[in-house]
Protein backbone atom coordinates (compact mmCIF):
# COMPACT_ATOMS: atom_id res chain seq x y z
CA UNK A 1 0.00 0.00 0.00
CA UNK A 2 1.49 3.22 -0.88
CA UNK A 3 2.01 6.23 1.54
CA UNK A 4 -0.86 9.05 -0.26
CA UNK A 5 -3.43 5.37 -0.35
CA UNK A 6 -2.72 5.00 3.77
CA UNK A 7 -3.24 8.35 4.89
CA UNK A 8 -6.77 8.65 2.65
CA UNK A 9 -7.85 5.39 4.31
CA UNK A 10 -6.80 7.28 8.22
CA UNK A 11 -8.51 10.22 6.71
CA UNK A 12 -12.00 8.29 6.88
CA UNK A 13 -11.45 6.18 9.89
CA UNK A 14 -10.52 8.58 12.20
CA UNK A 15 -12.89 10.95 14.18
CA UNK A 16 -13.36 14.34 13.31
CA UNK A 17 -12.11 16.40 15.35
CA UNK A 18 -14.98 19.05 14.66
CA UNK A 19 -17.50 16.69 15.68
CA UNK A 20 -15.88 15.03 18.28
CA UNK A 21 -17.60 15.39 21.91
CA UNK A 22 -21.10 16.37 22.86
CA UNK A 23 -23.90 17.74 20.53
CA UNK A 24 -26.25 18.36 22.46
CA UNK A 25 -25.96 22.00 24.17
CA UNK A 26 -26.05 22.28 27.88
CA UNK A 27 -27.17 26.11 29.25
CA UNK A 28 -25.18 27.41 31.90
CA UNK A 29 -25.55 30.52 33.95
CA UNK A 30 -27.25 33.46 32.18
CA UNK A 31 -25.63 37.08 32.70
CA UNK A 32 -27.52 40.53 31.93
CA UNK A 33 -24.85 42.94 31.77
CA UNK A 34 -24.98 46.83 32.65
CA UNK A 35 -26.93 48.56 29.94
CA UNK A 36 -26.34 51.70 29.06
CA UNK A 37 -28.74 54.08 27.86
CA UNK A 38 -29.86 52.98 24.19
CA UNK A 39 -28.26 49.05 24.70
CA UNK A 40 -28.70 46.38 26.65
CA UNK A 41 -26.29 43.07 26.68
CA UNK A 42 -26.42 39.43 27.62
CA UNK A 43 -23.88 36.58 27.45
CA UNK A 44 -25.08 33.01 28.22
CA UNK A 45 -22.45 30.48 29.07
CA UNK A 46 -23.14 26.97 27.41
CA UNK A 47 -21.24 23.39 27.29
CA UNK A 48 -21.26 20.91 24.50
CA UNK A 49 -22.52 21.73 21.05
CA UNK A 50 -19.48 20.40 19.21
CA UNK A 51 -21.18 21.29 16.06
CA UNK A 52 -22.27 24.39 16.94
CA UNK A 53 -26.05 24.42 15.38
CA UNK A 54 -27.78 25.50 18.17
CA UNK A 55 -29.28 29.17 18.12
CA UNK A 56 -30.92 31.95 20.40
CA UNK A 57 -33.49 33.73 18.86
CA UNK A 58 -34.29 37.25 21.48
CA UNK A 59 -37.70 39.08 21.33
CA UNK A 60 -37.79 42.08 23.37
CA UNK A 61 -40.87 44.58 23.99
CA UNK A 62 -41.13 47.73 26.67
CA UNK A 63 -42.55 46.54 30.09
CA UNK A 64 -46.22 46.19 30.36
CA UNK A 65 -46.94 45.87 26.61
CA UNK A 66 -48.44 43.32 24.29
CA UNK A 67 -45.97 43.42 21.20
CA UNK A 68 -42.71 41.62 21.16
CA UNK A 69 -40.10 42.85 18.94
CA UNK A 70 -37.43 40.60 16.94
CA UNK A 71 -33.56 41.67 18.14
CA UNK A 72 -30.16 40.13 16.23
CA UNK A 73 -29.98 36.21 17.79
CA UNK A 74 -26.76 36.22 20.58
CA UNK A 75 -23.97 35.40 18.59
CA UNK A 76 -21.67 32.01 19.23
CA UNK A 77 -18.25 32.31 20.15
CA UNK A 78 -16.03 29.16 21.78
CA UNK A 79 -12.34 29.25 21.65
CA UNK A 80 -11.99 32.11 19.28
CA UNK A 81 -8.61 34.42 20.15
CA UNK A 82 -8.46 37.96 20.04
CA UNK A 83 -5.16 39.59 20.15
CA UNK A 84 -2.88 43.06 19.98
CA UNK A 85 0.55 42.73 20.76
CA UNK A 86 0.73 46.45 20.94
CA UNK A 87 -1.47 46.95 23.88
CA UNK A 88 -0.89 42.98 25.04
CA UNK A 89 -4.27 42.05 24.37
CA UNK A 90 -4.56 38.44 24.00
CA UNK A 91 -7.98 36.86 25.29
CA UNK A 92 -9.77 33.03 24.55
CA UNK A 93 -13.56 33.63 24.41
CA UNK A 94 -15.35 30.83 26.39
CA UNK A 95 -18.10 28.62 25.31
CA UNK A 96 -21.30 31.21 25.28
CA UNK A 97 -23.36 33.03 23.09
CA UNK A 98 -23.34 37.05 24.07
CA UNK A 99 -24.93 39.91 21.82
CA UNK A 100 -26.99 42.87 22.41
CA UNK A 101 -30.21 44.74 21.94
CA UNK A 102 -29.41 47.98 20.22
CA UNK A 103 -31.93 51.32 19.50
CA UNK A 104 -33.22 51.45 22.92
CA UNK A 105 -35.05 54.09 24.77
CA UNK A 106 -33.45 55.90 27.59
CA UNK A 107 -34.85 55.79 31.12
CA UNK A 108 -37.02 52.60 29.57
CA UNK A 109 -38.07 49.48 31.34
CA UNK A 110 -37.93 46.25 28.92
CA UNK A 111 -38.45 42.58 28.94
CA UNK A 112 -36.46 40.51 27.09
CA UNK A 113 -37.08 37.02 26.27
CA UNK A 114 -33.86 34.33 25.15
CA UNK A 115 -35.13 30.98 23.62
CA UNK A 116 -32.30 28.74 23.26
CA UNK A 117 -32.43 25.99 20.36
CA UNK A 118 -30.49 23.10 19.37
CA UNK A 119 -31.40 20.23 16.49
CA UNK A 120 -29.53 17.70 18.71
CA UNK A 121 -31.44 18.46 21.88
CA UNK A 122 -30.93 20.82 24.95
CA UNK A 123 -29.90 20.00 28.76
CA UNK A 124 -31.20 23.15 31.48
CA UNK A 125 -33.19 25.84 31.01
CA UNK A 126 -34.14 27.09 27.43
CA UNK A 127 -35.90 30.15 28.08
CA UNK A 128 -34.88 32.81 29.95
CA UNK A 129 -37.07 36.38 30.58
CA UNK A 130 -35.18 39.14 32.20
CA UNK A 131 -35.83 42.67 32.58
CA UNK A 132 -33.60 45.34 32.34
CA UNK A 133 -33.61 49.63 32.37
CA UNK A 134 -31.85 51.59 30.55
Amino acid sequence: MRRFEFFLILLFILPSPGFSGELRITAGKFRVEPPTLHCAGFEWEVAGDTNRNARVEVKFREKNTKKWQDALPLMRQNGERTWYDRVELDFMAPNLFAGSIFNLTPGTTYECHFNLSDPDGVDGPTEQTVFVQT
